[in-house]
């Protein structure tokens, strides 16, 4: 795994945080290791989210796109 080091930040922020750990019986760094994850993990739900809408609107507006495999297959095997 790799490491993360963030320097300068204002005292207040870090005793948040150091704060909101304690509340949650956990540690600083496994506190923020999740909230890390969590911020990533969300990221990444709500691109998968805009990817499905963008897919849907597609499909909408043209219907099923046809598989072209076989056509592909077939011009491949013509060279």
């Amino acid at each position: 795994m790799a490491d993360l080091r963030v320097r300068n930040l204002p005292e207040w922020v870090v005793s948040f945080y150091k704060e909101s750990s304690q509340e949650h019986g956990s540690t600083l760094e496994g506190f923020m290791r999740k909230k890390l994850i969590a911020d990533v993990l969300s990221q990444q739900a709500a691109f998968a989210d805009e990817v499905r809408q963008g897919l849907a609107e597609v499909a909408a507006k043209y219907g099923t796109l046809p598989d072209s495999t076989d056509l592909i297959r077939e011009i491949r095997d013509e060279s």
